[in-house]
């Protein structure tokens, strides 16, 4: 049985195919081997292994919390759910620092 995100799924894959099509036919010389996939649909149950199928490469979501240490009183587990969600916020925070 298919499940109500599949359409969407197939949509987003073919963009994302499109935009790899895109990317070679403007002359770039390097080959895309890996995909970090980032925000909030990144999360999507399966997107991650259709890309990973559709492509033919490694298909990663980023986590940009991996290597930061997390005070005791935050639940670590539910943090890690929207850690793809949180890399530009990351980002931004990490820009002022030395």
């Amino acid at each position: 049985q298919r499940s109500v995100l599949d359409p969407f799924l197939d949509t987003l894959v073919q963009q994302v195919g499109r935009s790899l099509q895109l990317y070679y036919t403007a002359g770039r010389k390097q080959e895309v081997r890996r995909m970090v996939l980032a925000g909030g649909t990144s999360m999507l149950p399966g997107l991650a292994e259709r890309l990973a199928q559709e492509s033919g490469m490694e298909v990663s979501i980023a986590n940009p919390l991996a290597r930061m240490r997390v005070n005791t009183r935050i639940d670590v587990q539910t943090l890690s759910g929207d850690a793809p969600a949180l890399l530009t916020a990351c980002g931004l925070a990490m820009r002022s620092r030395p």
